[in-house]
């Protein structure tokens, strides 16, 4: 499902840019006001972790 309208969302932009972007931002838009809110968090990005202080994954 994901492959073939990725696939015709792509032709159509290419066909025709102005109104497929329209469109995308309306179904984007109509999503998003219907998903639910969830509590702002700043990740880990503040805290230190105990465990993987290497990049190297070891």
């Amino acid at each position: 499902m994901v492959g073939s309208s990725s696939i015709l969302m792509r032709m159509s932009y290419g066909l025709l840019p102005s109104p497929t972007r329209g469109i995308e931002s309306a179904v984007i838009n109509a999503h998003l006001k219907q998903a639910k809110n969830i509590t702002p968090t700043y990740g880990n990005v503040g805290n230190n972790v105990d465990y993987r202080h290497s990049i190297h994954d070891g």
